[in-house]
């Protein structure tokens, strides 16, 4: 217990140190600048300081990093960045070599959606290593040392630290992040920080871990989570996206997992596959084709990974979205149909089976019937009954029918019947 007050307490006079920090996105007034003085001597030019910078595209562009049985994600714009959780202890520096590939040295926000190893891990690697201008965190806090080390690495280098708030808008150039749901919960999957990144009409939503919980919770808010883009919680859990959030965010083509190959907790698991199946969703995963790259100019997307070739698609298409509804709606119909169909079928099978067999058992009745009133001959003398014609009715012929031949002991003739 002591320990866990310690590093609440720890996690408070970072949070106090950052509220004194200026927020990434408001601008500091200039101060009043001096008169110059003139005068004779040369003066020398100031030395500026090598200025670090990213390089990438000025597209948006968002990398699924594969970092395992975790979650990595870098999104990138007009020379900004950030990074949505950083894998693993051991995957640090995976995605530090991510990053130098892309270009990215500097980070306008490190976010760590939730305080779990495969999600914060590698993050102390990324804060002590390069230019980190802000960190968001949840409020809930755990006594890892895994979360102590990222504590550490904030305390060291300084940085301002947030926790954010359901609504809060953070800029990546021209791309926006908007947080949708960061519950303070014991919880830890579901204090998960959970955004949508929308540029143009491209919107991209980032699930964390967040389970069935936070994803009601973002329901009942009322929040449009509207997208093209779903990036599935818990590594494709069925613990999350309920089909009553996967209806809501309607993706319009692409659901991402990332996920761990032969993972020990059988993620994706298939109830959730299943679902994507039914929606028809494009699903593409890190545990099959490794780092998964988006770019958007906002009008279309293309998604692009090793082994596959790129596939574009535009942003924000209803005209997709109404032929996906339009096809599910067709096999909900066609299921329907054949359902109908196969119970009219076997109604029809089980009707005919019982009329043959009532027609079997009025046609036994019948023999019977008549069986039983059948004439036969008896003779004097003989203990058999015949029919007519039998050789032995030659001497004496008495008609008799055949249940009384068979009351008074007579057995049939072997040689008439």
């Amino acid at each position: 217990m002591k320990k866990k007050r310690l590093v609440a307490l720890w996690f408070a006079v970072l949070l106090s140190l950052s509220a004194c920090g200026t927020p990434a996105d408001t601008q500091q007034a200039s101060a009043p600048q001096e008169p110059s003085v003139q005068t004779s001597q040369p003066v020398a030019a100031p030395v500026e300081e090598p200025q670090k910078s990213n390089t990438y595209s000025d597209k948006l562009e968002i990398d699924f990093i594969d970092v395992g049985q975790a979650d990595s994600i870098l999104i990138t714009n007009k020379g900004e960045a950030m990074l949505v959780d950083a894998g693993t202890n051991e995957a640090g520096t995976t995605v530090l070599a991510e990053l130098e590939n892309k270009g990215v040295s500097t980070l306008k926000y490190a976010v760590g959606t939730h305080p779990h190893e495969d999600h914060i891990g590698g993050l102390d690697d990324v804060i002590n290593t390069l230019d980190v201008q802000n960190v968001l965190l949840p409020a809930v806090t755990n006594t890892t040392k895994t979360y102590a080390s990222v504590l550490d690495a904030i305390e060291a280098k300084k940085v301002p630290t947030e926790t954010p708030k359901a609504g809060n808008v953070y800029k990546i150039g021209n791309a926006t992040a908007t947080v949708l749901s960061c519950l303070d919960t014991d919880d830890l999957n579901n204090s998960s920080i959970v955004l949508k990144v929308q540029y143009g009409n491209t919107s991209v939503l980032l699930q964390g871990d967040a389970e069935a919980e936070a994803e009601q919770a973002i329901l009942n808010s009322g929040a449009n989570i509207d997208c093209d883009i779903i990036k599935l919680g818990h590594h494709g859990s069925n613990t999350s996206t309920s089909q009553a959030y996967l209806d809501a965010a309607d993706p319009s083509c692409i659901a991402i997992i990332s996920c761990g190959k032969d993972n020990s907790y059988g993620h994706p698991h298939q109830e959730t596959l299943d679902k994507l199946s039914a929606a028809k969703l494009d699903v593409f995963r890190t545990d099959e084709l490794g780092t998964i790259e988006v770019t958007s100019d906002g009008t279309n997307y293309t998604v692009s990974a090793s082994g596959i070739d790129p596939i574009t698609h535009v942003a924000g298409d209803k005209i997709a979205r109404a032929k996906r509804q339009a096809a599910k709606e067709a096999a909900e119909k066609a299921a329907a149909e054949k359902a109908a169909a196969e119970k009219a079928a076997a109604e029809k099978a089980a009707a005919d089976a019982a009329a043959k067999q009532k027609a079997q058992e009025e046609a036994a009745a019948q023999a019977s019937q008549e069986t039983k009133s059948q004439t036969v001959y008896v003779t004097k003398t003989g203990e058999k009954y015949h029919r007519d014609g039998c050789q032995y009715l030659r001497k004496s012929k008495i008609a008799i029918s055949l249940d009384d031949a068979k009351a008074q002991g007579y057995t049939a003739c072997s040689r008439c019947w």
